[in-house]
């Protein structure tokens, strides 16, 4: 229940169903955690659809009625045969809770706050996390989300690199909110890291290399999986963990099997809980071919992991190549083979490369500071917001 007073903002957040604990989750998650609830009150509505990345899907895992409160959180179907009838089912939600702005997450989210505002008038935010535009359905929403930006009243992207592909993105209504983890929630855990291992077959001694992502092209693990047989032909002592699903998974254990590497390599799917993955890391890597800022570098770098990462996108926002982590240009494989064999040589410098990135991402990228920077953006558009009373706007929708 919120505790928000009657001049507190009142913040609608809309995704649709794409991740279990992906990036946008975890960043939603944040904002409800650490948002003052004495100034603000955060309500989610889920739009269930079918999923877009190919990823398994039961449920946004760490967005639900146990992690948010009951009252918090609200399913939708998503419709395009029954699209009006949805927005009239949202706007008498959002006519009991008093919004006073919307917050949109994903392309769908985008659709139904645009039209929740050209109806109702409401105030609305949308948060680019990236383009991925790897297949024509996904060039598509790509292009539709550009196209549409011009319609928020704020537009948020998660990193410098997703704010220059924006049309538009001016410093009036552009912002730049890097995305950030919760500091001090990771640092307080501690793991049994023996009985992880022996829960993956992984030997007490065995050095673990481990990429957490969802399991697609863009992701580059495909790369990973080539410098992998290389490594392992030579460090029998070297075990890989790729953790993530998605549509390329079944490709690419076939093509560890081709590599004769299955051994080395252990595909965990959906992980429930990727800390332990890192608890038992000892060094990280993020081989992907196109990034914003991934989350999964920013946790490992709270882990005080040595990271090995692709320079693309905002990534060497975090990593400071030789400082605190290396940089490597991406779809190389030998780039990636000489990187992570110089830190398993090197502990000294692994060490210290993992010991400057964790006191990095806490100076940098705490997810107390992100939030801050959202709640600002809420004062502001609500502050001149006119939103239509509950019956012209049902007269609009009604007649379109």
């Amino acid at each position: 229940m919120s505790t928000c007073s009657g001049d507190g903002i009142v913040v609608l957040h809309i995704k649709s169903t794409m991740a279990r604990a992906g990036g946008i989750e975890k960043i939603i998650a944040s904002v409800f955690r650490k948002s003052d609830s004495s100034l603000y009150d955060h309500r989610l509505i889920i739009l269930r659809a079918p999923i877009v990345y190919g990823a398994e899907q039961k449920g946004d895992d760490i967005l639900d009625e146990n992690s948010l409160g009951a009252d918090r959180i609200q399913y939708y179907r998503w419709s395009k045969r029954g699209f009006f009838p949805l927005l009239r089912e949202i706007k008498r939600r959002m006519d009991g809770l008093k919004i006073d702005c919307i917050h949109c997450h994903d392309n769908r989210a985008n659709i139904v706050g645009i039209f929740l505002k050209l109806f109702f008038g409401y105030p609305i935010i949308t948060t680019l996390y990236g383009f991925v535009p790897i297949t024509n359905k996904l060039k598509f929403l790509v292009a539709l989300d550009k196209l549409c930006t011009s319609a928020f009243d704020k537009v948020i992207a998660s990193s410098e690199t997703v704010g220059k592909q924006i049309p538009n993105f001016t410093t009036t209504r552009g912002l730049v909110v890097d995305n950030a983890v919760p500091v001090d929630v990771l640092s307080e855990l501690s793991f049994d890291t023996e009985s992880i291992k022996r829960s993956l077959s992984i030997a007490p001694d065995q050095k673990v290399i481990s990429c957490i992502a969802r399991i697609s092209a863009e992701k580059g693990q495909q790369v990973l999986l080539a410098a992998a047989a290389e490594i392992v032909e030579r460090r029998a002592d070297v075990v890989f963990i790729i953790a993530g699903s998605g549509p390329e998974l079944d490709r690419l254990r076939a093509e560890a099997r081709r590599l004769n590497t299955q051994k080395h390599i252990i595909f965990t799917g959906f992980h429930p809980d990727s800390r332990e993955i890192y608890a038992i890391t000892d060094i990280y890597v993020q081989p992907s071919l196109r990034e914003s800022l991934p989350l999964t570098i920013l946790e490992a770098m709270v882990f005080s992991l040595p990271i090995v990462a692709t320079d693309v996108g905002g990534v060497r926002r975090a990593i400071l190549d030789r400082k605190t982590g290396l940089l490597i240009e991406a779809a190389n494989p030998r780039a990636l083979v000489d990187a992570l064999t110089r830190l398993l040589d090197d502990k000294a410098e692994a060490l210290l490369l993992g010991k400057h990135a964790r006191h990095h991402v806490c100076k940098n990228f705490s997810d107390t500071q992100m939030v801050k920077k959202l709640e600002s953006c809420y004062r502001e558009v609500t502050a001149r917001k006119t939103v239509r009373s509950t019956e012209e706007g049902k007269n609009i929708c009604e007649s379109v």
